[in-house]
């Protein structure tokens, strides 16, 4: 199955998305504010891009800085990763 990949980059000044086409094409490159104004935004936001395709994404937040917790609250809710999708919950 061909992939769509698509990478978060949440830093204190922006988040950083990168959306890659099954051949590694990039798709879309987005520098977004730091802190969304909804708490289902990202989320949302990687639904509506699968959406777009017409196939599954796959979605890495990277790791690679550490991040202060209230961004990371404010991307995720709650703190937490979200489990479900469109697709319905992962068990």
């Amino acid at each position: 199955m061909n992939t769509w990949k698509t990478t978060v980059q949440p830093t204190r000044g922006v988040v950083r998305l990168l959306m890659t086409d099954p051949d590694r094409n990039e798709i879309l490159k987005a520098a977004l504010p730091p802190v969304p104004q909804h708490p289902r935004a990202l989320l949302t936001l990687l639904e509506a891009l699968s959406l777009w395709v017409g196939q599954p994404l796959t979605a890495a937040v990277s790791a690679t800085h550490p991040v202060d917790l209230r961004y990371a609250e404010a991307l995720f809710g709650d703190g937490l990763l979200p489990l479900d999708s469109a697709r319905g919950k992962e068990t």
